[in-house]
This record gives structure tokens, sequence and C-alpha cells, in this order.
């Protein structure tokens, strides 16, 4: 064996070799340690597939909460086996709301009593704030609940003191800044429909592999992105079509995206997609025109491509 092609094999296993070791998760002790909002999304994308807060369903939701946790000193369990969205409003169960206060370690004292009877009974609730030594007071009586139209419900006919005790906890609590917002369930489930404003959808901004996709598809590519190698699902039997004289199904949005954005990442340009594609024998056609079949030799490219560089 000559001293070139010695050389020649020492550079094809530098160039096998990956570039950077892998970065290991990092635990404390309120669980997982989340860096970078790369780590917190994957991490949203595991607890939402894992089915046990069937509220979590999205990572955008688990974030979110991940949050809500951080914010309020308590663990993310907490929040996330209690909360709820109803009527447009992030709320929780009032009987966790104290367990919130009490975690966050900020409530010195908390007193809940009835006053009165008939239409002047009143739900009143006592907090002491650490730190400030004015107690916070919140009264909700029959008389708010009449005024509210409120009386009429099932659960004020049948749990009046319940529901006047909630109203006034879920006051009290935020007033003390001690729930970061959040609202007692109870009282989420009075708002009317008026009352919910609508949020603004913010148009994500256009990546480079979306933009990559829009020249090769003539359409814009979805802003949802998978982290890993995404599963191409079976479509209905009308839709399949010949490229290589063999009928293959054909990819949907979310996996035309995932290609375009492991492009990107190995610096492959439209050019030379265009090629990888002819290379797989798929011929001339665009990404949006990919079989099942072509789409994961063309996917088993790019990561070659990619290690190569050492992405």
């Amino acid at each position: 064996m000559t001293h070139t092609e010695d050389k020649t094999k020492e550079e094809e296993a530098e160039v096998r070799e990956p570039a950077r070791p892998s970065v290991p998760v990092g635990v404390n002790d309120h669980g997982f340690e989340i860096r970078t909002l790369d780590e917190a999304w994957r991490w949203g994308i595991a607890i939402a597939r894992g089915g046990f807060f069937p509220v979590l369903n999205t990572p955008e939701r688990v974030i979110t909460v991940k949050q809500l946790a951080h914010d309020n000193g308590v663990s993310f369990s907490l929040i996330a086996m209690n909360i709820a969205f109803i009527n447009g409003r992030a709320c929780m169960c009032g009987d966790a709301l104290i367990g919130i206060a009490h975690a966050s370690r900020n409530m010195e004292d908390f007193e809940e009593t009835m006053e009165g009877e008939g239409d002047e009974l009143t739900a009143v609730c006592r907090i002491k704030r650490r730190g400030i030594p004015t107690p916070i007071i919140r009264r909700f009586g029959v008389e708010d609940a009449r005024a509210a139209e409120l009386l009429g419900k099932d659960n004020y006919r049948h749990y009046l003191r319940r529901m006047l005790r909630m109203r006034a906890r879920s006051w009290g609590l935020r007033d003390a800044g001690l729930v970061q917002g959040i609202i007692a369930r109870e009282e989420a489930e009075d708002i009317q429909e008026a009352d919910i404003i609508a949020p603004t959808p913010i148009p994500a901004p256009q990546s480079k592999s979306q933009a990559l996709g829009d020249r090769l598809t003539g359409e814009r590519a979805p802003d949802s992105m998978r982290d890993e190698p995404p599963v191409v699902e079976a479509e209905d039997e009308s839709q399949d079509f010949t490229l290589t004289g063999e009928s293959e199904r054909k990819i949907g949005k979310d996996e035309r995206a995932q290609l375009l954005k492991l492009a990107e990442e190995a610096n492959v340009d439209g050019d030379g997609l265009a090629k990888l594609i002819e290379e797989v024998g798929a011929g001339k056609t665009t990404v949006g025109k990919l079989g099942a079949d072509a789409f994961e030799k063309v996917w088993a490219r790019l990561l070659e491509i990619k290690e190569a560089i050492g992405g």
C-alpha cells in the first residue's frame, strides 16, 4: 500500500467522523434542563406525543406551560396536571391555585370565610403575601352573582357557596400576584362568548428552506417542521402517479418541507437538489412531485452530505 493510498483513507475517515460530539441533556431538580428554544421545541414534541397531559397536545402549549411553571416557581407537572383552556383563557381548578400559591413560598397566610345569609351571603378571601404588610381581601356575594347574571346557572343553583368562594379566591390570588394571572376554572366557565377576544394569527417568517420550497414546488412550504425524518403515510390511491414506471405514493407537504429543511442544512441549493433527484432515478421532477421511494433515497443522500460537511 502506497503512501498516497494511506493518506486517501485517512482523509476519508476524517470526513466520516462527526465534526462535533452530541451534547448531553441536562437534568435538574425540576426535570430536564432546557437551554435553547430548539431543545424546548423537541422536549415539547415528546411531552405532547406522550399523552399524559391531554390538554397539552401541541409543543406550543407545552412550552407555554413550562414558562408558566417557571414564572410561578413551581414544578411543570403541577401546572400540567391541572391547567385547562376554557373560553379562550388558561385556567386551573380553584383548589389547584392554592397549591401553586403555597408552592411559590410567597404566601404567608390564607383564610376563607362566608358572611351573611340569603341574598347577603358573601364569600371572603383574605391573603397575606410575604413582604407586604397589608392583607389582600376580596369578596364575592350573591348580589355580585346576580349582577353578573350567574345565579340561573346549574353550578350556582347546586353549589352556590363553592362558586362564590372560588370567585373570591380567584380574584384574591391574582391580585396578590401569586398565580401569574391564571384564573380559576370556575370563573373561566362563566366568561361570556362576547367577552372572548380571538387572538390575531401571526404569520411565521419564511425560512430559506421555505423560500426554496416556493421556487421548487410553486407553493408556500408549510411552517410546521418535524425534528426527525418524517413517516410517509398512505394516501388515496387516486393520487398515485408514476415516476419511474412504478406507482408510488405522493409525499405530503410536511415531508416536502422537511426535505427542504434538510437540504438547507446540507448546503444543497435548488440546482443541487434537482440533480440529486435525477441521481436517485426520479427523473427531471420537482420536490412537490416526489414519491415515497424517491423521497427516502433523496433523504438518505442529503444526510450523507450533511454528515460529510460536519453538519
